[in-house]
């Protein structure tokens, strides 16, 4: 039995274990696969603990990209150039490797649009938002951030005395709006956001934030997460497959 998972808190609306689950099941790969959410609040020493559970892979949400990289033996580029993790490998000599499928996934879901901004304000300053500042600078993107913790280039005070201008993209990088929490949202100064600017919300549940809703009414174009959310996922089970011969699917005779 190859173990799969997904670690991170919480854990309780999570789109990866079903998505995954359906995944093994259509690849003709049940009773060999299994795939299970383990919500931890602390990863302490990550790697002894993935080999207690005989994890071969695992997936990465909130809190603990960050963490999950440093615990590796071994970083892909894009996990490099992050600083964040959100997919795990164990590799044939027992080392592991992480790899940043996000800021890959989140680009892709940018390919026609990449000419119609220079500028990118980034709302949040963690794991994904990492993600979404590497991909987005490998690109040739200016980006700035705003932070409630003072880590960002501006706090959210400061964005409402310098406004929007110039910046085409804005990207949430936060969690603020999440189900079942979804009247909340990013203090930003929606007021001053124009027409044509284009509004990202990682959050993919619910499929419209409040963040997303504000800036429609303000004639923006908007996007959530969950053509991201789907990419990353399938570059997540490509990475498990080259890994594990047994992933490859079955022959139906």
């Amino acid at each position: 039995m190859i173990r799969l998972g997904l670690i991170g808190f919480p854990l309780v609306h999570s789109f990866s274990p079903p998505y995954f689950e359906q995944k093994i099941e259509s690849s003709g790969l049940g009773g060999k696969v299994e795939y299970r959410p383990y919500p931890l609040r602390e990863i302490g020493d990550l790697k002894k603990w993935l080999e207690l559970r005989g994890l071969k892979g695992v997936n990465v949400t909130i809190p603990h990209k960050r963490k999950a990289a440093a615990a590796m033996d071994e970083l892909d580029d894009w996990a490099k150039a992050a600083g964040s993790a959100n997919t795990l490998c164990e590799l044939p000599d027992g080392r592991w490797k992480g790899y940043n499928t996000d800021a890959p996934g989140f680009l892709l879901t940018l390919r026609d649009d990449f000419n119609a901004f220079e500028k990118v304000l980034v709302l949040g300053t963690g794991g994904a938002a990492s993600a979404v500042i590497a991909a987005l600078e490998n690109r040739g993107k200016t980006v700035k951030t705003v932070s409630r913790s003072g880590r960002g280039d501006f706090s959210y005070e400061k964005l409402r005395e310098i406004g929007f201008s110039g910046y085409g993209l804005i990207v949430n990088c936060t969690p603020l709006g999440t189900f079942p929490a979804t009247e909340e949202a990013p203090k930003i100064p929606y007021d001053q956001l124009k027409a044509g600017q284009i509004l990202y919300d990682l959050v993919y549940n619910p499929a419209e934030t409040l963040f997303l809703q504000r800036g429609k009414e303000r004639g923006c174009r908007t996007k959530n997460g969950y053509e991201m959310l789907i990419n990353q996922a399938e570059h997540s089970w490509q990475i498990w497959q080259e890994a594990f011969i047994q992933l490859q699917p079955i022959e139906k005779k």
